[in-house]
């Protein structure tokens, strides 16, 4: 077996060892207390909004059915879960969001028991050190969203699928068969991990004919139901360029994410969220972690590489442990690189909007698996020592980032100011229509009112009424609203209303922008 290959030939040159359970309860303890700090201090956006808003529904099919018209695209493995979950559980925000961490947890255990049988309990403790250490990982762990629960299944769909190729008795062929299809519908991206895998058995195991055709077969009829369903949905693409090939590398190594990084603008006093100073180094060395924490990644699969034809030449009189070894590496390198490759390609036939990393994040945990083999491949322990120090430290440097700053559009702060300072007929002017609802669900109990204004002249007319009853008028609107919030301030400029402003970052999420108004002495509303 390849954890012989990986971990048996170190000999005596080991030392001690901690107890391999005992590491991985370390680990998953980790991964746990990461996936739990200040998860109350984070705001609900509107993705999570329009998820959690519908589990008050009389019953599971009311509640999928209310969901469709906002996710489209949706399919029902998490949100039935979901449902459940926040009516037996608790339907609170951090309750509904520790159904994910629960979910994260589980993948970190997962992904050892499949590094561990890939490359033995070295490489499993390394796999699931990088998830449990994975800012991405973290970021979706605790999100009201169907990604961790994703990558829980992309994983059980890899091991069960593992021990298929293996000569797995019926019941993991059984178990392949429902992780296949319970991933699709949690994800319709799923679908594409699926390529890695019958890549891998054309290349692998194409003499064995009735295998290939029997897993081919069986997957094929189970995914009818999804295309059914994927042929009944209905949604507008949007319209922007094909992404360029650059755009893999984040998509496939979901932590090297420099292109999409926002950094924090420490200049200037206009947000009042502003992170401590002690992290503008780390901020300014963001990209250049970045660049080495990617090198680590290539240097690691260019070593297994090496370490793969080594262990080849070395085992060439017991054929089947070359080919171990080969497969060992090859399965956690096209779980990295097959699905993204695929839809990249229909980036350019089908949609151009359809290249998004949390769409296949779970491209990165054949970087983790690639990782861990790696590691685990070093012959010295002192070697194996200094790479997962290297690897603790750059992800460290990014957890301080994580844990430091605003990463979803922060609402609790914004909201709360408004009410610590709003007079008591105060009232706010939502600009976006969609985010209102989201606005008006972090000031609930306030007393104060959010108006919904779904068009320009709506939202300017909707300001005419407030300041001519003398109200205390506030207006909410995201940064992707600068079009017509250009027209606005022009609007107030026109009309002589000054306004005082505030703003909130966010790292991942549009940032957040309140005003306060203030009319003319005498002012009186005027037809728009």
């Amino acid at each position: 077996m390849a954890d012989s290959c990986n971990d048996a030939h170190k000999g005596g040159r080991e030392g001690r060892r901690l107890p391999p359970t005992l590491v991985l309860l370390a680990i998953l303890l980790l991964g746990l207390a990461l996936r739990l700090y200040q998860l109350g201090e984070q705001s609900l956006w509107y993705d999570e909004f329009i998820s959690l808003s519908q589990t008050s529904q009389p019953d599971l099919l009311s509640c999928l059915r209310a969901e469709r018209p906002a996710n489209p695209d949706m399919v029902h493995a998490y949100f039935t879960l979901q449902y459940f979950w926040a009516n037996w559980i608790g339907d609170s925000v951090i309750s509904v969001r520790l159904m994910s961490i629960l979910f994260g947890v589980l993948a970190i255990a997962l992904i050892y028991l499949l590094a561990r049988d890939l490359f033995g309990p070295s490489g499993g403790a390394v796999a699931a050190l990088c998830l449990a250490l994975s800012s991405v990982h973290i970021y979706q762990a605790q999100e009201i969203r169907y990604y961790s629960l994703t990558t829980l299944m992309a994983l059980c769909t890899a091991y069960t699928f593992l021990r298929v190729v293996r000569g797995g008795k019926w019941h993991w062929w059984v178990l392949n068969a429902l992780a296949n299809v319970t991933l699709v519908w949690t994800h319709l991206f799923g679908c594409f991990l699926l390529v890695a895998y019958g890549v891998f058995l054309i290349i692998f195991r194409w003499r064995r004919v009735r295998m290939c055709a029997v897993w081919f077969c069986v997957n094929l009829v189970l995914m009818l139901p999804s295309l059914a369903w994927i042929s009944s949905i209905q949604r507008v693409p949007m319209p922007v360029p094909p992404p360029p090939l650059s755009h893999l590398v984040s998509t496939c190594i979901v932590d090297c994410g420099s292109r999409t990084f926002h950094p924090y603008p420490f200049q200037g006093g206009e947000w009042v969220n502003m992170p401590p100073e002690w992290t503008r180094w780390f901020t300014e060395t963001y990209p250049q972690a970045d660049v080495a924490l990617l090198g680590c990644f290539v240097i690691a699969a260019l070593f297994l590489v090496f370490s793969t034809v080594r262990q080849a030449r070395q085992n060439e009189r017991v054929p089947a442990r070359p080919r171990e070894a080969i497969e060992a590496f090859c399965l956690p390198l096209f779980i990295t690189f097959m699905p993204a490759l695929t839809v990249f390609a229909l980036t350019r036939v089908w949609r151009p909007d359809c290249l998004a990393q949390k769409y296949t994040t779970y491209c990165s945990l054949g970087v983790y698996l690639l990782t861990g083999g790696a590691v685990a491949a070093m012959r010295w322990r002192t070697a194996r020592i200094v790479a997962v120090c290297l690897l603790v430290a750059l992800y460290g440097h990014r957890f301080v980032l994580y844990g430091t700053q605003t990463q979803r559009t922060d609402w609790v702060s914004a909201t709360q100011f408004i009410e610590n300072n709003a007079r008591d007929d105060a009232v706010v002017i939502s600009f976006n229509f969609a985010q209102a609802p989201v606005c008006a669900y972090h000031m609930e109990g306030s007393g104060i009112p959010v108006v919904m204004t779904p068009y320009f002249r709506h939202l300017c007319e909707k300001t005419e009424a407030a300041l001519d009853d003398s109200k205390d008028v506030w207006t909410v609107s995201l940064t992707v609203d600068t079009p017509i919030m250009e027209r606005y301030e022009m609007y107030l400029d026109a009309r002589g209303i000054s306004r005082s402003r505030w703003a909130w970052w966010a790292a991942e999420l549009p940032d957040l922008v309140v005003h306060r108004l203030e009319p003319p002495p005498g002012f009186r509303a005027a037809d728009i």
